[in-house]
């Protein structure tokens, strides 16, 4: 099998065989920004964002050393049967060349799904937790979130819905998101708007208390949103931003802005900064699909 966890900038692709590895980073040795042999993972740019070709020379390449491929994918992915089999249609404007095609692979979901089922399988494995809701915030690149019950969670529910949430109204303004709509909450919560804030330097903004203060008033109006709306009993954050975050601080700016009065929300927040995080939740679901929905 063959990982992948496609980003705006960077891809993370896992290997389950070792010389699969080796033969990748022979191929691609100019691309590659991070290898470790150990986890049989490493990290590359998404270069094959390019064009067509580039991308279908990629995945034509990785079918090479391995027919079973799952991957993540940014944007919206809609499964569909057709003909018995399970195939998977992108709708991704950073893959504008395939948007309303479907991808060969094996499975492929958004990534912040598969961060979501990583997380979910931990919180639920608590009973106590199944009368509970878990909320699971991505910034990266762009920025994303899914809130996930139990009986969602059990019966892969969550696979059949279509949530974008970086792309609801944050502010009211000229400027526009690539995705063609203005005042999507991507444009001032994403990795790219804190390299727009820091003048290409992400950690500047976390460490000029202006910058700062101005980046965590609009994640704190973006959190109560989701907050007002879905009810979270935990909050977990990831990707390459979660890093950088002061959750004691989000904790008591969200809670400040709850409508008609303060109110402690009780709310658990945690931070997961570990890279693979993305790639284990989508092996984990990608092993439960083929037990629950492929038979089907």
């Amino acid at each position: 099998m063959i990982a992948l966890d496609i980003g705006g900038t960077k891809t993370s692709v896992f290997f389950s065989e070792k010389e699969h590895l080796i033969e990748f980073e022979k191929k691609y040795e100019d691309k590659i920004k991070e290898v470790n042999k150990k986890q049989k993972f490493c990290v590359v740019s998404t270069f094959f964002r390019e064009s067509r070709e580039a991308f279908d020379e990629f995945f034509s390449f990785l079918r090479s050393l391995d027919g079973e491929i799952i991957s993540t994918f940014p944007g919206i992915i809609r499964m569909e049967k057709v003909e018995g089999k399970w195939k998977f249609r992108l709708y991704s404007k950073r893959f504008p060349f395939l948007i309303g095609q479907y991808v060969d692979v094996s499975f492929a979901v958004n990534d912040v799904y598969a961060f979501a089922y990583h997380h979910a399988k931990k919180f639920f494995r608590d009973v106590y937790n199944r009368t509970r809701t878990l909320l699971v915030i991505q910034i990266g690149t762009g920025v994303n979130a899914i809130p996930l019950n139990y009986y969602d969670y059990k019966e892969l529910l969550f696979l059949n819905k279509i949530i974008e949430a970086g792309h609801m109204i944050l502010r009211q303004g000229n400027e526009e998101c690539f995705c063609g709509r203005k005042g999507c909450a991507e444009l001032y919560i994403s990795g790219r708007y804190l390299e727009k804030l820091g003048n290409g330097d992400v950690h500047a903004v976390f460490r000029d208390e202006a910058l700062k203060a101005e980046y965590y008033e609009n994640l704190a109006d973006y959190i109560s949103s989701l907050t007002i709306l879905v009810a979270p009993d935990k909050i977990v954050f990831g990707g390459s931003v979660a890093r950088s975050l002061d959750t004691m601080l989000l904790h008591k700016m969200v809670e400040e802005r709850f409508p008609h009065f303060r109110i402690h929300l009780n709310i658990e927040y945690e931070k997961d900064i570990s890279r693979l995080s993305n790639i284990r939740g989508l092996v984990e679901l990608y092993e439960k699909f083929r037990k629950k929905m492929v038979k089907e």
